[in-house]
């Protein structure tokens, strides 16, 4: 699993930020680890109600070929945008591979029973 973090110029990241995002991508994808070839996990500064600003995360996953699934969070809170964001790719890559899974088993499973009847 490839981990990429950009930030978009004007939001600080700093060490501790990217050990975190680092540590939560690995316990949120941890089930689908083997499933995902990239993450890029990216943060930005949008203005947020009543003139704060707030910061937008954005996960974009790769699994195999497929399209990928892409997620974004935004919270006056950056750790919590990303920890948003990455609990969210991470159920829902996880419900795509158990989806894949399925349909594969399906048709491997009427595969073997057309041809026991014939």
């Amino acid at each position: 699993m490839k981990l990429s973090i950009r930030n978009i110029p004007g939001t600080p990241l700093d060490v501790a930020l990217i050990g975190h995002i680092e540590r939560r991508a690995e316990f949120a994808l941890a089930g689908v680890r083997a499933h995902v070839r990239q993450v890029q996990v990216g943060l930005q500064e949008v203005p947020g109600l009543r003139g704060a600003a707030d910061t937008r995360c954005q996960v974009q996953l790769v699994l195999g070929d497929e399209a990928p699934l892409v997620v974004t969070e935004t919270s006056s809170d950056e750790l919590a945008a990303v920890n948003r964001a990455l609990s969210v790719a991470g159920h829902l890559a996880t419900r795509r591979v158990a989806h894949r899974s399925r349909h594969q088993i399906t048709k491997v499973a009427s595969g073997h029973a057309s041809a026991h009847a014939v």
